[in-house]
């Protein structure tokens, strides 16, 4: 199988938002193709590879396979998480049975206790 056409490394974007980002903060493109931080109801395109200033170009991570990222609340291992509206993550299921919303971008591998 060829992955040829798949973006495998970092991708690089200009922080368009009006704060910087901070190491694994969700990004999501603005109308003008720039990274602005990903909210409740986004699609997240990468994740910050480190802090990136206002104005300034950086790294940010594909969403493919495992990928680092902090919470903002407590979630436990298999949980499925979404973006919050400070580009982190959060529980993104209902209830307590496992169903996915519209803005579900993975499962949680390990359990945070509280931000993290």
């Amino acid at each position: 199988m060829s992955l040829q056409g798949f973006r495998k490394g970092s991708q690089t974007f200009l922080n368009g938002d009006t704060g910087p980002f901070t190491d694994g903060q969700l990004a999501t493109l603005d109308a003008n193709g720039n990274a602005v931080v990903c909210g409740l109801e986004g699609t997240p395109v990468g994740v910050a590879d480190g802090a990136i200033a206002v104005g300034a170009y950086g790294a940010f991570r594909p969403l493919d396979g495992r990928v680092r990222v902090f919470s903002s609340a407590s979630v436990t291992a298999g949980q499925l998480v979404k973006a919050d509206s400070g580009g982190l993550v959060i529980k993104g299921d209902t209830g307590t049975a496992v169903v996915p919303n519209a803005f579900v971008i993975g499962q949680a591998e390990t359990t945070v206790s509280g931000a993290g």
